[in-house]
């Protein structure tokens, strides 16, 4: 039996979500950052870089999220080392029905 490159691929949770698993920062877009003391805001996400654009200027570059400051908050690490993120946490079933009564 063949082995084929499906069996082999794990899937890369892409943006945002794999930044914050990855390096356990609040990575979403609009998170104020700093970077060698110039504050900006992040403007995407490609792989596992972050553009951000500083403060007073006109486009964004890339970084890595351990080379930023979070000003906005900085997660707190779980003691059996999971991400503790929370930015991207899928909304539990109570919630869902709490938005679900307040639009109807």
């Amino acid at each position: 039996m063949a082995s084929t490159n499906e069996e082999c691929k794990t899937t890369p949770r892409p943006g945002f979500e794999g930044i914050c698993a990855h390096f356990n920062v609040p990575a979403k877009k609009g998170a104020r950052v700093s970077f060698q003391g110039q504050p900006g805001t992040v403007t995407t996400a490609r792989g596992l870089t972050v553009r951000v654009r500083l403060d007073g200027m006109s486009w964004s570059r890339p970084y890595l999220p351990d080379e930023l400051q979070w000003l906005d908050e900085t997660p707190k690490a779980k003691e059996d080392g999971a991400s503790s993120c929370t930015a991207h946490a899928p909304k539990t079933p109570a919630l869902i029905g709490k938005a679900r009564e307040a639009i109807a």
